[in-house]
């Protein structure tokens, strides 16, 4: 019996539809499998794996921070300035307001400008004993809108300086800098600087 021409002519189309699907699927087959290829031999086995992170660069900015400081003789021991026959202890208080104020300290002076305050605040001073030119205020770590401006008096020590004086801001054991303050020596015997919070502040010969 034979087989009908409609049947088979159905069968051969269906033959040939698939067999051109098939055709057509070949190159995106390849072209997946040659980037998928790429992509392993670029990335390895995972191509959106981040890096592993490095200590060499904190480690890095670190040591050049610190080695700026220490240029800069933040942390370091200061060179004091020593004055024989320096006199004293002396102290001196007072009060400052909005209007500002200033305190003397036996020759030494801490004037305070108008609006560096907005109530008013007790200061409390004593030099540093010895032969050290240096000022201890109070309130300890009071802070100041603008800043006061310190002079220090060094017109009746026995020696001079070899060269204009500092004011640096130093620790309680007057041995670390903590700050160094931009200061004005014009050679008249008085180092001022503006300071903005109490602390312990002393007459530096050089900054090293």
């Amino acid at each position: 019996m034979g087989v009908p021409i409609a049947t088979s002519c159905a069968n051969s189309w269906a033959l040939d539809e698939e067999s051109l699907m098939q055709q057509r699927k070949l190159p995106y087959l390849t072209a997946l499998i040659l980037v998928s290829a790429a992509l392993w031999a670029c990335g390895g086995d995972s191509p959106t794996q981040p890096l592993a992170p490095t200590s060499a660069a904190p480690t890095q900015s670190k040591n050049v921070v610190g080695d700026l400081l220490g240029d800069l003789g933040l942390g370091g021991q200061p060179n004091l300035f020593v004055c024989q026959g320096n006199g004293g202890p002396y102290t001196g208080s007072g009060t400052v307001g909005i209007w500002g104020g200033q305190i003397q300290i036996g020759p030494h002076s801490l004037s305070v400008p108008p609006f560096a305050v907005f109530k008013p605040v007790t200061i409390t001073a004593q030099t540093v004993p010895g032969d050290t030119i240096g000022v201890v205020f109070g309130p300890q770590g009071q802070q100041f809108l603008l800043p006061p401006t310190l002079s220090l008096d060094y017109s009746h020590c026995q020696n001079k300086p070899n060269g204009p004086l500092t004011i640096d801001l130093l620790d309680n054991l007057l041995q670390t800098i903590l700050d160094l303050l931009p200061s004005l020596d014009n050679g008249n015997g008085k180092v001022t600087a503006p300071i903005w919070h109490f602390s312990v502040y002393a007459a530096a010969e050089g900054r090293r």
